[in-house]
């Protein structure tokens, strides 16, 4: 498999990644860890494919 950077992303996999990364900055706001490092990571996770998803790479 390759990855390139220079194929556009489908629609769907876009609108998945969307909500996806929606789904995981919710979680990480509302859900009561009692950690704060997995609040961050789900934050940055949930961030990074909201913004794959806008842009399309």
């Amino acid at each position: 498999m390759d990855l390139s950077f220079r194929q556009n992303v489908g629609t769907v996999e876009r609108i998945i990644r969307v909500i996806a990364g929606t789904f995981f900055i919710l979680l990480a706001l509302y859900y009561p860890f009692t950690a704060t490092w997995p609040k961050w990571l789900l934050g940055l996770i949930g961030l990074s494919q909201v913004i794959e998803g806008a842009i399309g790479y």
